[in-house]
């Protein structure tokens, strides 16, 4: 099986901040979140319906998308990330998460 995250080029600065925007304007998966809870990172906790995290305090966040860890490095404060993830590892530094679906 082939993987996914490592057919598709990177995506440009400007590419994540126009997804960062659909999802914000509600533009992305349909429409906006209608749903928040705060994340605390465990490797055995699954998020459901996960649409996009929020990122307050900044560092490292590592999650499960597509079936696969990613970490994601030096993520800044206030950042959000349009992915639709599983799991937020334990090992991940970045707090004050917050999931959206």
């Amino acid at each position: 099986m082939s993987n996914p995250l490592t057919e598709q080029p990177p995506a440009s600065a400007d590419q994540l901040l126009n997804a960062i925007r659909q999802l914000i304007s509600g533009g992305a998966a349909g429409a906006s979140a209608s749903n928040a809870q705060a994340v605390t990172p465990s490797d055995s906790t699954t998020l459901e319906n996960c649409r996009a995290l929020y990122v307050g305090t900044g560092g490292d966040v590592v999650a499960t998308v597509g079936g696969q860890d990613v970490t994601f490095i030096n993520v800044p404060d206030g950042t959000w990330l349009p992915i639709m993830a599983t799991q937020v590892k334990a090992s991940t530094t970045a707090s004050d998460l917050v999931r959206l679906w």
